[in-house]
């Protein structure tokens, strides 16, 4: 890949390597290299890693799953499936380093050599720039997973709960209104504040518009749960 392609990578990516090689290593595959310090396979074990530690974190923070739920949300968001989801959408199968019999036999498209090589980018943003820089990688790049994990935890979601409870509570809608948005347009964070009529419950933050409405809709029961309500 040519400099300006590493260099759209670490814009699409939301973040800039001091050692770019450290990203050219991520992206190399065992059969292009197989010497397994300039390929990608520490880089993947070390990801593999980060990864557990930031979605794990990410879960405790809803103070109402239980152990089993966590550990069954977290398998669901960090499995091969998921990660190689995460980076077809992100495109990276047209940046791997491929060996030619690799390249030949549809190595960029292999949901093992994706899910690998996503891990190890991970593994990457955390060796260059530490666990914070990891951590906004990991929710940009996983966003679709956690939110499809979180779906599928409970038959009702949290936005069809508060509803439901503020229209027999209040006799009012929730609406959703984005009070902030930070970031590059390709990696944009928004805040996104719940209301029921002019009554203000709570913000959620999320890398989609959606993602944020699904947390402010989580704090906001939990909110109204706190003051007897629900």
């Amino acid at each position: 890949m040519s400099q300006k392609g590493y260099e759209r990578l670490q814009e699409k990516l939301g973040y800039r390597f001091s050692d770019v090689e450290t990203l050219k290593r991520a992206l190399t595959h065992s059969s292009f290299d197989g010497d397994k310090f300039h390929n990608n396979q520490r880089l993947e074990y070390l990801g593999d890693a980060v990864l557990q530690l930031i979605i794990s974190d990410e879960l405790f923070k809803v103070e109402t799953f239980s152990e089993g739920q966590m550990t069954r949300l977290r398998s669901l968001i960090v499995r091969e499936e998921a990660l190689y989801a995460a980076a077809k959408e992100f495109g990276l199968g047209n940046m791997l380093i491929l060996g030619k019999g690799e390249e030949l036999s549809g190595g960029r498209d292999k949901p093992s050599i994706l899910a690998d090589a996503m891990e190890a980018v991970i593994g990457a943003v955390y060796f260059d720039g530490g666990l914070e820089a990891a951590k906004e990688a990991v929710l940009l790049l996983m966003d679709n997973a956690i939110e499809s994990a979180l779906m599928a935890e409970t038959d009702v979601d949290d936005k069809t709960l508060l509803q439901h409870l503020c229209a027999t509570t209040f006799g009012e809608d929730v609406h959703y209104e984005t009070i902030a948005s930070e970031g590059p347009p390709h990696r944009r964070l928004f805040t996104v504040l719940a209301k029921v009529g002019e009554r203000k419950l709570a913000t959620g933050h999320g890398y989609s518009k959606k993602r944020g409405e699904m947390e402010a809709a989580h704090r906001s029961l939990a909110l109204l749960k706190e003051q007897g309500i629900g």
